[in-house]
């Protein structure tokens, strides 16, 4: 028949079954390094409840919060993506409309006359773009009015009354 234990030595058994289950908690773990990471949590927590079947409250929890992080990270980058794809494109139309207006100006009949000389802008726009284009005459030699045949012209394209791009280049009067 068993006898009793007491005490210490009741203390001591103990002790040794804690350190057992340690012992093959780690093991479990060092065979599972495949298995995900929720997997490992929730089988050591099944462990540490032997004998007792079903889920309980504590692994439904952390199961929730680890999903719902995972469900707020990527929703929040496809928030990110999408503000992002946006600024690609609204810089990218202001790029093309304001090359478009530069080439536009260059084709134009050099302006001589008006002081700052005046250019035509482009008329056929997407919604909510605008265009402001400034030159102003260069003076090389610094002998007066006249502009020595060069001109610095600037574009600069809106966007919703924010602007998006500025480009500068010259006009030679050839």
């Amino acid at each position: 028949m068993a006898q009793m234990l007491k005490g210490p030595q009741l203390r001591a058994r103990r002790q040794c079954y804690e350190l057992w289950k340690q012992r093959k908690y780690l093991k479990m773990l060092k065979c599972n390094k495949s298995k995900p990471l929720i997997y490992k949590i929730i089988s050591s927590l099944r462990d540490l409840s032997a004998g007792e079947s079903g889920v309980t409250l504590i692994e439904i929890l952390i199961s929730l919060a680890i999903m719902g992080m995972i469900l707020f990270t990527f929703v929040d980058s496809l928030g990110t993506a999408a503000r992002a794809s946006f600024i690609i494109d609204e810089r990218s139309t202001a790029n093309s409309l304001a090359k478009r207006q530069m080439e536009y100006i260059k084709d134009q009949e050099y302006d001589g006359v008006n002081n700052p000389p005046q250019y035509d802008v482009l008329t056929s726009l997407p919604s909510s773009y605008s265009i402001n284009v400034s030159s102003t005459r260069i003076d090389s030699e610094g002998d007066g009015p006249d502009d020595d045949g060069i001109q610095k012209i600037v574009v600069t394209v809106s966007h919703a009354d924010k602007i998006v791009i500025t480009l500068e280049d010259y006009k030679v009067d050839r």
